[in-house]
């Protein structure tokens, strides 16, 4: 009877390891916080601090939050001591979607407006984000 019950819990490891391997997903995702978030009516100008303590900035295309087939970014509003942060997440190697978690209240100062006097076009023209570790 030990026998069996041993054997049997190997049985039950060994199909939950190999269940376990294949549910394995292929999505990898990276967090950073957001020091500062300007808009514009082409995007988001994302400013976020890396690993090495410094600054890098990013442009978020306003498209890339439309609904349907082409969506590749998501907003999530909220307050506390996390936001504002985003989220980048890749399938397989590439760049798949992104989340802002931006606080939700306007006038708090992650918030910040782009000069409307000048062009930015160009910087929201792109697929992915251009990020810096």
């Amino acid at each position: 009877m030990k026998k069996f019950l041993i054997l049997a819990l190997i049985l039950f490891g060994l199909c939950f390891a190999i269940i376990a391997e294949n549910i394995e997903s292929d999505l990898y995702y990276k967090s950073f916080p957001i020091s500062k978030v300007y808009t514009a009516t082409e995007g988001y100008r994302i400013v976020y601090m890396k690993s090495d303590m410094d600054y890098h900035v990013f442009y978020v295309p306003m498209d890339w939050f439309n609904k349907g087939p082409a969506n590749q970014g998501e907003i999530l509003y909220g307050e506390g001591a996390a936001y504002p942060y985003f989220t980048v997440y890749w399938k397989d190697g590439a760049f798949s979607h992104i989340k802002l978690y931006l606080h939700k209240d306007l006038l708090h100062n992650s918030w910040g407006d782009l000069p409307r006097d000048r062009d930015y076009t160009d910087r929201f023209n792109v697929t992915e984000p251009q990020l810096e570790y």
